[in-house]
């Protein structure tokens, strides 16, 4: 018998959202992005599953990429706050 547990939309949001990492790391491999910091706004409290997802990818998109990545949480008003500052950095793929 297979159970399993359910999955609301922001499980699944931040699932896509770390794939979507994990996707953009291993295509840009070929490149030579990237040459500094990798930034990643999360805009919601930490210690959700989104926040546990990110810092488990973290470590092996560090070793891929050779370069830090830096989780910045920015929670408040249902993740406009964080949504704003992503939306206001630079276009350089760094954010």
């Amino acid at each position: 018998m297979h159970t399993s547990l359910p999955v609301t939309r922001r499980q699944l949001g931040h699932m896509a959202i770390a794939s979507t990492i994990a996707g953009a790391a291993g295509a840009s491999l070929a490149q030579a992005w990237p040459g500094k910091p990798i930034r990643i706004v999360y805009p919601y409290a930490g210690g959700g599953v989104g926040d546990a997802m990110f810092r488990l990818l973290e470590p092996s998109l560090e070793q891929r990429l050779k370069q830090p990545f830096v989780i910045d949480l920015k929670a408040g008003a249902a993740g406009n706050i964080g949504t704003g500052d992503a939306v206001r950095s630079a276009p350089d793929g760094y954010t």
